[in-house]
């Protein structure tokens, strides 16, 4: 190992770049097990409403360029996906012989249960193979302060802040068994009390969204059931996704369409703040927690 080298590998669950990539996408989530008709055909659905692809790749692809000019020649930066190609396996493999050091950050911002057993394990198991003795792994990073700065700019710049008419609705992905998830739960709310605060909202509620069709004890209260909840007088609904780093299909569809549309149908107006995506706002907040690493 070249002990002067860090490298950096930046998580996600990945996604396939066109339609024709979908069934093998789903193959890997189902592991090797055979692909419900139904979740074939409500994927490919999904999919095509968008052009066939999620906008997620093209943005990390870019945040890897950014963020590897930012730190230097002394880190390397590589991107790895639990779902699709590169392979969490196949990046860290691929750092043999060239790092001394390896940190791990799955670009999901609130520490949790989920993220400690689903990469954490084979991050940890890998790197031990490979023959990394020297490693870090980040689960969570809501606790910096670039994270809350970072938030309080994008919510700023919905220009709505000052308006009574208008609710916040600060979103996170749902988990499931959330008693194990208490953890998530608290640093969520505290994001959001803190982030509201910072901006001086008048009106914010949080919501996790993105349930899935099985497991149970999902983490609530449901972003697809506020629109039930809406008191009179809000005149606009702004989905502020701070649990999320970028854009994918679960802000496009999940959020935007679903939960967009049912919001739309009481005659309030939905709109959606930015993602961190490839920002200079997500680049200090990954500089710093490399740094802190």
């Amino acid at each position: 190992m070249s002990p002067d080298r860090t490298a950096v590998i930046l998580m996600g669950y990945g996604s396939p770049t066109s339609l024709d990539e979908v069934p093998e996408f789903l193959s890997g989530i189902y592991e090797g097990r055979p692909v419900p008709d139904q979740a074939l055909n409500e994927n490919m659905a999904k999919y095509s409403m968008f052009g066939g692809r999620s906008p997620s790749n093209a943005i990390l692809e870019s945040l890897e360029y950014k963020l590897s000019a930012h730190l230097g020649d002394l880190f390397i930066v590589r991107l790895a996906y639990k779902h699709w190609k590169p392979w969490i396996k196949d990046s860290i493999e691929d750092l043999s012989g060239i790092a001394g050091k390896i940190i791990g950050i799955p670009l999901f911002p609130f520490r949790s249960f989920n993220v400690e057993h689903s990469y954490r394990k084979q991050f940890d198991s890998i790197c031990s193979k490979v023959g990394f003795d020297d490693t870090v792994f980040v689960n969570g990073f809501s606790d910096h302060i670039a994270f809350r700065e970072m938030w309080k700019t994008i919510v700023t710049n919905t220009g709505y802040t000052n308006n009574d008419d208008t609710l916040f609705m600060f979103t996170a992905h749902s988990l499931p068994n959330c008693e194990t998830e208490l953890e998530y739960s608290e640093l969520f709310i505290r994001s959001v009390e803190s982030v509201s605060r910072s901006c001086g909202l008048k009106n914010h509620t949080h919501v996790f969204q993105s349930q899935g069709k099985y497991g149970k004890n999902w983490c609530g209260p449901r972003a697809d059931e506020l629109a039930n909840r809406l008191k009179g007088g809000i005149r606009r609904v702004v989905s502020i996704p701070i649990g999320f780093c970028y854009d994918h299909l679960e802000i496009l569809y999940d959020l935007d369409y679903l939960v967009g549309n049912s919001i739309r149908e009481t005659g309030v107006e939905y709109v959606r703040s930015g993602l961190p995506n490839d920002s200079d706002g997500m680049i200090s907040l990954l500089s710093e927690i490399v740094k802190k690493a």
